[in-house]
Parts: C-alpha cells; sequence; structure tokens
C-alpha cells in the first residue's frame, strides 16, 4: 500500500467524472447506493451534495493506494470524510473514492465510490 501526496491533477477533476454520477448505477451501484442511504442518509436526490463534498475534500486528502489498472493506466484510491444529511445529520462517514488517471498529468476520473461500513 502506498500513501502520499494528494491525487494528481485533482484541482482538474475530469468534468465527465460529475455527468456520470447522477446516473448513479454507473459509480455507484444499487449497494453502493444503499449504503450511502442508510450511513448518510445520502440519496440519488442529493448527488449535487455529494459531488460537492468530494470535490471539496477531495485535494485535503492522502492517496491511500495506488494500484496497476492495466491497461488504463492506473487507480487512485482516496478516502475522506462526508457529512451525513437530513436525520443523519451530526454523522460523519468514510467515504472511499476510486480514480482513474490512464497516464501522468491526464485528470483523474472517478470510478468507483462507496462509504466503509
Amino acid at each position: 500500500m502506498l500513501t502520499g501526496p494528494s491525487l494528481p491533477s485533482g484541482h482538474r477533476l475530469a468534468a465527465e467524472t460529475w455527468r456520470t454520477l447522477p446516473s448513479a448505477a454507473r459509480v455507484l451501484g444499487a449497494a453502493k447506493a444503499r449504503g450511502f442511504e442508510s450511513i448518510l442518509n445520502i440519496t440519488v436526490d442529493d448527488i449535487d451534495y455529494l459531488e460537492q463534498a468530494i470535490e471539496n475534500g477531495i485535494l485535503a486528502q492522502p492517496i491511500d493506494e495506488v494500484r496497476a489498472n492495466p491497461p488504463h493506466g492506473f487507480n487512485c484510491v482516496v478516502s475522506l470524510p462526508v457529512e451525513g444529511i437530513h436525520d443523519k445529520c451530526g454523522r460523519t462517514g468514510i467515504v472511499r473514492t476510486i480514480w482513474e488517471l490512464p497516464e501522468p498529468g491526464t485528470s483523474p476520473r472517478l470510478v468507483s465510490a462507496f462509504v466503509k461500513p
């Protein structure tokens, strides 16, 4: 496991990352969506909140792990705290995000996100 600096080129998060979030099935999937709802009360209707929380927190967190992802470059795993909403307000969950980087210098693309139980 490698840890270290924040997500490379994280300041240039790929615009397509945020276009895929509203179709939560791609990034979250049914089981992950249930986790977000049960732990943080974040549903697909709250995707803008989740997007903003990830965007605001991603650069403040170190990379947890770097994984080879041939032939698509590599993946960076970054965990960050996200506050719950509505009746889970005041609860903080750790959201693990997986970012694909095809090559150094490219914008990261979110490929998965889930709340760690």
